[in-house]
């Protein structure tokens, strides 16, 4: 976890390519607040409620 914090915090990833890209995808999955990592995720319901959103807002239908 470290490692996905490092690079969080400031882009910092290991010098091995294959690693970094590891870290860089799993980074994806996670957000710091202040010192506290936190994992990103949604319930069913909430997903759909937000890809609906997301939609009408790109698409600008009601």
């Amino acid at each position: 976890m470290t490692s996905i914090i490092q690079y969080l915090e400031d882009n910092r990833v290991p010098k091995n390519g294959q690693e970094a890209k590891k870290i860089t995808k799993e980074a994806a999955r996670y957000t710091l607040v202040g010192q506290q990592l936190y994992r990103r995720c949604l319930e069913g319901d909430e997903a759909e409620y937000v890809m609906r959103e997301v939609h009408e807002g790109i698409c600008g239908t009601p």
